[in-house]
């Protein structure tokens, strides 16, 4: 099939939906559609738009079951099922609850890492650095990385530049008391 054959009316709806679309997958799926109709070659269209004939072609047919708008819409995809479950919820929460000294790591605090590698020895299974990421922020576990804050120097008035003129000024407000 190198064009698509639509009535008059047919093409007036097919603009209409431009309008309608709600996505941009779907509005692309349009447009393609109509410059099929238009006398686009599907080959020539599948380079402009970067996709396969064939996909140019399941657009087709979709779309020429009922003439729906509804048939282009992309539909979600619900992917691979989740490893995690509850025994994996509980580990992470028991040992943030440690420190990873306490459980024999030589770290003070946790890493991402650092879980990474506990949750996998304890589970027996590798559990990627994202997946240990998302975790933590469904459970609202927030963590800052440490900031060294040294103690003020006692010195530090006298070795002002300004420290002459200070004492003075404040020896001298003294004894005007």
């Amino acid at each position: 099939m190198e064009s698509l054959h639509l009535s008059a009316k047919q093409r007036q709806r097919l603009l209409a939906q431009l309008k309608q679309a709600g996505d941009v997958a779907t509005y692309r799926r349009l447009v393609a559609l109509s410059a099929l109709a238009a006398g686009v070659s599907g080959t020539q269209l599948a380079q402009w738009l970067g996709t396969s004939r064939q996909s140019l072609y399941n657009w087709v047919a979709r779309y020429l079951r009922g003439h729906q708008l509804s048939a282009l819409r992309s539909h979600p995809h619900p992917g691979r099922p989740s490893l995690w479950d509850e025994e994996c919820v509980a580990v992470l929460r028991a040992s943030l609850h440690q420190s990873p000294n306490e459980l024999g790591y030589p770290a003070v605090n946790w890493t991402v890492g650092l879980l990474q590698d506990h949750l996998g020895r304890c589970l027996g299974r590798t559990v990627s650095d994202d997946t240990v990421r998302r975790q933590l922020h469904r459970l609202h576990y927030v963590w800052k990385r440490p900031r060294y804050v040294l103690k003020p120097d006692p010195q530090r008035e006298k070795k002002s530049p300004l420290a002459p003129l200070v004492l003075a000024t404040a020896r001298a407000q003294r004894g005007a008391f």
